[in-house]
């Protein structure tokens, strides 16, 4: 496994991390814990995790993923010190809630003295989630900033970021928290996939590593699972889900499907190895979260770390200007 450096966090993470999503509200106990242990057997010290709505489907009285978490850990046994934890905060139960109470409840469900790395939704959401609510975005930025600042002095976070990222909102950020000299955001959680490859081309986020040393975690690189290939499969089309999907598939995601699974083909990796591999050139991404029902699966995506051997990164590349 190789590991990047976040500003911040005293431990080296790992450029694969493991997501929770809604997933683990899905699976069988045993099944979590051995996805969570083959990762800490693979090198994957980076765990991310938070609170979501429940999955559909999921009947009451199921745990919600950060106390599923919580609850692996304690089973696995791992000394706290050899892996990180980020979680996510939304605008949801704000104002109702400060972060700081929010921080706090996530950390008793998930049975943990503090987290790693905090994500805070982007500030732009609040309205998305209140739009009854009016505010000073600079005044939010300052208060966010603020308070993480006292989160970190207190010991109950080493880092934060921000979720659901823009390079336009981040770049919008930074300038606040640097004319307050404000702590700066350490990382952006950003959607970054050869479907989506805005983040590999933006020259805000590129100047913010270079003078901030900003990092950036990649999520949704198989964009929805277009690029794992299933889709392809001639049985998608039939009925269900799949179906529903297909008909939202746009024609130049599915040229880059195709392409990719060719070139995976060739070079005898799983697709999804190559998708995953595509961020990862990036050496302003700290990690890519990938999430996964089985071990099997995590050995697959694990294969991503194969790919630069191959020397056909250019061509993975070149996919995502296609």
């Amino acid at each position: 496994m190789r590991f990047r450096t976040i500003p911040g966090l005293s431990l080296a993470t790992s450029e694969l991390s493991i997501g929770s999503w809604k997933t683990f509200e899905t699976m069988e106990f045993d099944d979590i814990v051995a996805v969570i242990a083959a990762c800490f057997d693979a090198g994957i010290n980076f765990i991310d995790d938070c609170r979501y709505g429940r999955a559909p489907g999921v009947p009451g009285g199921i745990p919600t993923t950060e106390v599923i978490v919580g609850r692996a850990l304690r089973e696995i046994g791992r000394p706290r010190q050899e892996y990180a934890i980020a979680d996510k905060l939304w605008w949801d139960q704000y104002p109702r809630l400060s972060l700081r109470e929010q921080l706090l409840k996530a950390l008793r469900r998930l049975d943990q003295e503090y987290i790693d790395l905090l994500y805070i939704d982007r500030p732009d959401r609040l309205a998305v989630a209140h739009p009854e609510l009016t505010f000073d975005y600079e005044k939010l930025v300052v208060s966010i900033a603020e308070e993480m600042a006292a989160l970190k002095q207190d010991g109950l976070i080493k880092a934060y970021g921000f979720a659901n990222s823009k390079p336009e909102a981040i770049k919008r950020i930074f300038s606040i928290v640097d004319v307050h000299s404000l702590l700066a955001p350490a990382v952006a959680q950003i959607r970054y996939s050869l479907v989506e490859p805005e983040a590999s081309v933006s020259p805000e986020l590129d100047a913010l590593h270079l003078s901030h040393g900003l990092m950036l975690t990649a999520t949704t690189t198989m964009a929805g699972g277009i690029l794992s290939g299933k889709y392809l499969e001639s049985d998608a089309h039939d009925g269900g889900r799949l179906s529903n999907k297909q008909s939202e598939l746009d024609g130049r995601s599915m040229d880059i499907a195709r392409s990719l699974a060719a070139l995976a083909s060739e070079n005898r990796l799983p697709a999804t190895a190559l998708a995953m591999s595509f961020p990862l050139q990036n050496p302003a991404v700290a990690s890519v979260v990938f999430g996964a029902r089985t071990v099997n699966q995590v050995k697959e995506n694990l294969r991503a770390q194969e790919v630069d051997a191959l020397g056909i990164n250019a061509e993975i590349l070149a996919l995502a200007s296609a």
